[in-house]
């Protein structure tokens, strides 16, 4: 797949400078038959000290030079340039002319129109960048002077231009006013259609980005937006919106350096959130990142100081400026490195479409402008001098066939992150369905569960109770009706058993016969059976102490019944083997869902490291306890007594108190 990339990436590339390359050996801007002008070709002369004026310029003209083109090279360590031309008009009507420059942000611009005995015609003044638009000879963007020639007259125009800000390539033009106000709305329709496209671009995936809340969406958007923003700047169309000639610590001049630093900032985010973000899991892939953006970040700095160290800034330009376009150079190479290096590892996938494989997609869609980027750099230091690489022009188609490729590719993005998210929607509702379905089944087998319980319960209150209570009766009678002589009291404590029973069985149904209840209902149950218990120790002391934070915390039947069978099993030991005197049974919740019950006596004790064999008291009453998931504690000591205690959660859940 990536042998395909760099096809389509060399076949863009070599298609892309063609679109506005237009081959020319002489300049011939004005054909003699349809203008009726003659121009005679480009002379050009350096000055090195930049402080020539016009007189000057005019003792030298046995040093101009013909120049191979209309465009002459400028920026750092290049001196200021004196172009001239000249012009005749061989028919027999005045034509209107304008003498322009294709570039904003010159230092220096000034026309003049001279006679052929020497004398100035006219004067166009200062036209460099500081020069508000509305107050030039004409309302352009571009320095740009309009004269008139009458018939059979010719004229010379000079032209005084230098820029310092950075190498440039800067044509000068004479022209019919006729054919530079079409080629003025030529340009005009150019850079409104760019711009509306870009503008479209830049909602577009700002839409799609609050569709599927995607970040990547909103850096692309940025991105964009900061391109556009360097194009207005570039071509001066800014200056026609927001005429300032300062924003903040930035001048005008500086201003396209500036959002070209910003727009690598954008594109680096835009790169790390779609093509990086599968591999942003590397340490050293992250260490290139960043440190990608620290040069970038010092470009952006130094601009920043242009204005409040002027002077310095001019002194030391020779030597900065060279530093800065490595600056600018340096993070676009590692970064671009990333992304080759990520676009072989794609190869490796099973990803046979390119629109879904963002680091070869990104290559693709960089190959126009890196093509004319590469061409244009090789034209400015004349390695391609028979040539005539657009400017602007062709920076705004790589930008635009950029975005347009990217933007396919995230639509085909959009797409595969909507059909997931519909996919994972499916499958979260056959979960939740199913989970419903569990739901439900649990709860019919719950109520199968409580309605068994109901019908043992009635069964036992019907057969086993009803029974238990016959026995119960029939012994007392046959007690109390005839001489049993020694058997009697045989007769009494069976009868006790048989109510005892009684009371056991009506415990557990009313502990298995509730789902859950609250502890206030369980400690009523726990003061009726001490109440009994009182009636067996008549000399002594059987207590409940409640500490309740909230009446209505919840206990399960099987919490209920296991605690309060803890309770009959403490006392009962406490009575019938302690022979204890006082019995205290403390219940207590606190706020963190929390029960507390402790069963303390004042009997005999016993040692807990022996042995009692037989004995299964305190073992059952452990295991009821750690069913429950409580802690389970006894102490106790020979001739102190016993101390029994259980601490176990809560359900959270509030339930109703029964009647």
């Amino acid at each position: 797949m990536i042998w395909k990339v760099l096809r389509y990436w060399l076949l863009l590339a070599a298609i892309s400078i063609p679109l506005g390359v237009t081959a020319q050996v002489r300049p011939e801007p004005l054909p003699p038959d349809d203008s009726l002008l003659v121009q005679r070709p480009l002379e050009f002369l350096a000055d090195s000290g930049g402080q020539w004026t016009l007189d000057d310029v005019r003792q030298r003209v046995s040093l101009f030079r013909i120049a191979d083109s209309q465009r002459r090279l400028l920026g750092i360590g290049r001196p200021t340039q004196w172009l001239r031309v000249r012009v005749v008009n061989r028919s027999g009507q005045p034509i209107s002319l304008m003498a322009s420059l294709d570039y904003p942000y010159l230092d220096q611009a000034q026309f003049y129109v001279l006679s052929d005995s020497g004398q100035v015609v006219a004067r166009s003044g200062p036209l460099d960048w500081t020069v508000p638009i509305s107050q030039r000879p004409v309302v352009y963007r571009n320095p740009a002077f309009p004269f008139t020639l009458l018939p059979r007259q010719s004229r010379w125009v000079y032209t005084q231009i230098a820029g310092t800000s950075g190498p440039l390539i800067v044509e000068l033009r004479i022209q019919k006013a006729r054919t530079f106000s079409l080629h003025d709305r030529q340009e005009r329709l150019f850079w409104g259609w760019t711009l509306g496209v870009l503008c479209w671009l830049v909602v577009i995936s700002g839409l799609l980005g609050v569709l599927v809340k995607e970040s990547t969406y909103g850096y692309y958007s940025l991105y964009m937006l900061t391109a556009m923003a360097y194009l207005m700047a570039a071509t001066g169309i800014w200056f026609e919106w927001f005429p300032a000639r300062q924003y903040g610590f930035v001048s005008a001049r500086h201003l396209p350096v500036q959002l070209t630093a910003v727009t690598v900032f954008t594109a680096f985010l835009f790169i790390r959130h779609y093509v990086l973000v599968s591999v942003w899991h590397h340490h050293w892939v992250r260490r290139i990142y960043y440190a990608s953006l620290i040069p970038a970040g010092f470009n952006v700095l130094f601009i920043s100081f242009e204005l409040p160290f002027a002077d310095l800034y001019k002194q030391h330009t020779n030597w900065i400026s060279p530093i800065f376009s490595s600056f600018y150079l340096i993070p676009i190479l590692m970064m671009y490195g990333l992304v080759i290096w990520q676009s072989f590892g794609e190869r490796h996938n099973k990803q046979t479409n390119i629109w879904q494989s963002p680091a070869q997609l990104y290559l693709l869609s960089l190959a126009p402008l890196v093509g004319h980027t590469l061409c244009r750099v090789l034209n400015i230091y004349e390695l391609l001098p028979r040539y005539t690489i657009p400017g602007f022009e062709g920076i705004a188609v790589g930008y635009l066939l950029e975005f347009m490729f990217l933007s396919v590719g995230l639509g085909f993005r959009y797409k595969r992150i909507t059909d997931e998210r519909q996919q994972f929607m499916q499958i979260s509702l056959r979960q939740q369905l199913q989970l419903q379905l569990e739901q439900n089944r649990s709860l019919q087998a719950q109520l199968r569960l409580q309605q068994e319980k109901e019908r043992i319960a009635r069964d036992l209150h019907d057969h086993v109770g009803v029974q238990l209570s016959v026995i119960a009766s029939s012994l007392d009678h046959v007690r109390l009706s005839q001489n049993l002589n020694g058997t009697a009291s045989q007769l009494e404590a069976i009868g006790n058993h048989a109510r005892d029973a009684i009371g056991f069985l009506r415990e557990t149904i009313w502990a298995i016969n509730r789902e859950h209840l609250p502890v206030a209902e369980f400690a009523i149950q726990l003061q009726q059976y001490l109440a009994r218990q009182q009636q067996v120790l008549p000399d002594g002391r059987v207590e409940l102490r409640t500490y309740f934070n909230d009446l209505t915390h919840p206990l399960t039947s099987e919490q209920a019944l296991n605690l309060f069978r803890i309770v009959q099993e403490a006392v009962g030991n406490a009575l019938h083997h302690a022979h204890a005197e006082t019995i205290s049974v403390t219940v207590r919740t606190d706020d963190t869902n929390t029960l507390h019950l402790e069963v303390k006596d004042d009997g005999v004790g016993f040692d807990l490291n022996a042995e009692h064999p037989g004995h299964y008291g305190l073992l059952n009453m452990q295991l009821r306890a750690e069913r429950l998931g409580g802690v389970w504690q006894v102490s106790s000591e020979t001739g102190r007594g016993t101390t029994l205690s259980v601490v176990m959660l809560l359900q959270t859940t509030s339930v109703v108190q029964s009647d």
